[in-house]
C-alpha cells in the first residue's frame, strides 16, 4: 500500500511539472522525409547500437557469468555500472559542449571497450567490478555525445525526428542483445561473450572515428 501511494504521488508530481511547461517552439526549415532522416542518422545510430550491445550483455548475462565462474555478488556489478554511469554524467556535465560530440564519443567507446575486455579477462570478482564500472563510464556520455552529431547531420528543423530515429537504434540493440549474445554464448562460451561485445564496440568506434574525420575535413 505504501509503495502504491508513493508511486501515485511521484506520478502526480511528474504530471504537474510537465503540465506547467509550454509547447516546444517549432524550428523553421525544410522537413525531411523519414527515409532521408534514417539515412543521415544511420551512421551514428549504428555506432550507438553496437555499443549498446555491451550494456545489454552486461545486464542480461552478468548473473550467469558469475555463476559460471563460481563467484557470488553479481548484483554488485550492476551497482558499480549504475554508480559509474550516473557519476560520470554528474562529473562532466559540459564536456560535450567544450570538446565536441564525436570527440567525446571516441573516448567513451574506448573506455567501454576497456571495460568489456576487463570483464572478459577477469580472474576475480574485483576485476569484474572494475570492468563493469568502466563500461558504465564509457556508456554514460555516449548517447548525448552522438546525439549532438545526429542534430548536426539532420539540421535543427529535423531535430525531433532525427533524435526519435536515433533512439530507435538504442531500443533495437537493447532488445536484440540478449538473443545475439545467447546464441554467441552457445558457441564460444559464457566468458567470451564480453569479448564479442568488445569487438562490436570496436566496430562502433571505427564508425565514430570516420565521422569525426569527416567533420574535421568539412570544418577545415
Amino acid at each position: 500500500m505504501f509503495r502504491r501511494n508513493a508511486l501515485r504521488r511521484l506520478t502526480a508530481t511528474g504530471l504537474m511539472l510537465a503540465w506547467r511547461r509550454g509547447d516546444a517552439p517549432l524550428n523553421p526549415g525544410e522537413r525531411l522525409p523519414f527515409g532521408k532522416v534514417l539515412w543521415k542518422v544511420a551512421p551514428p545510430g549504428i555506432s550507438l547500437a553496437l555499443a549498446t550491445i555491451g550494456y545489454g550483455t552486461l545486464t542480461a548475462f552478468i548473473a550467469l557469468y558469475y555463476d559460471a565462474r563460481g563467484w557470488d555478488g553479481a548484483a554488485w556489478c550492476l551497482t558499480a555500472f549504475a554508480f559509474a554511469f550516473i557519476g560520470t554524467r554528474l562529473a562532466f556535465p559540459n564536456l560535450i559542449n567544450r570538446v565536441g560530440g564525436y570527440s567525446v564519443a571516441v573516448v567513451c567507446l574506448g573506455v567501454e571497450i576497456l571495460g568489456l575486455t576487463l570483464l572478459w579477462l577477469a580472474e576475480a570478482p574485483a576485476f569484474a567490478l572494475a570492468g563493469s564500472a568502466l563500461t558504465g563510464c564509457g556508456l554514460s556520455l555516449l548517447y548525448p555525445a552522438l546525439g549532438v552529431g545526429v542534430v548536426s547531420r539532420v539540421g535543427v528543423a529535423n531535430r525531433s525526428s532525427g533524435l526519435s530515429v536515433f533512439a530507435m537504434f538504442f531500443d533495437l540493440a537493447l532488445g536484440l542483445s540478449g538473443a545475439i549474445m545467447g546464441v554467441l554464448a552457445t558457441y564460444i562460451g559464457m566468458q567470451s561473450i564480453f569479448l564479442g561485445a568488445s569487438f562490436m564496440a570496436m566496430a562502433g568506434l571505427l564508425i565514430v572515428w570516420l565521422l569525426l574525420r569527416q567533420q574535421r575535413r568539412a570544418e577545415s
